[in-house]
């Protein structure tokens, strides 16, 4: 069987999801904090959009995006989709001063 692009792309990220790291488990006890340019909030939704050199931190998270979303559901669980170009992401691992 040949090996093409997408074998290669595939295998190098079942690579990365083999390595054993666990994200800083006191990042989900601290507040979230979001700054950006531009901030809505639709509360008849329960949706912020947040637009233009967004940061998001948690804890040791850092996400930094040119927009995100933040959605919550009915039982009050809080998503956030991040969108740019780049949008980065960097958080601290567990028991480790690695990022």
């Amino acid at each position: 069987m040949p090996c093409n692009l997408k074998n290669i792309f595939l295998i190098s990220l079942l690579a990365l999801f083999a390595v054993d790291a666990s994200a800083e488990k006191a990042d989900r006890s601290k507040p979230v904090d979001l700054s950006a340019d531009k901030a809505e909030y639709d509360g008849l939704n329960k949706t912020g959009l947040y637009e233009g050199n967004v940061i998001l931190t948690q804890g040791t998270i850092r996400i930094q995006a040119e927009k995100i979303v933040v959605k919550a559901d009915k039982r009050g669980t809080t998503f956030a989709t991040a969108s740019g170009s780049p949008v980065s992401f960097r958080q601290k691992l567990d028991g480790s001063n690695d990022f």
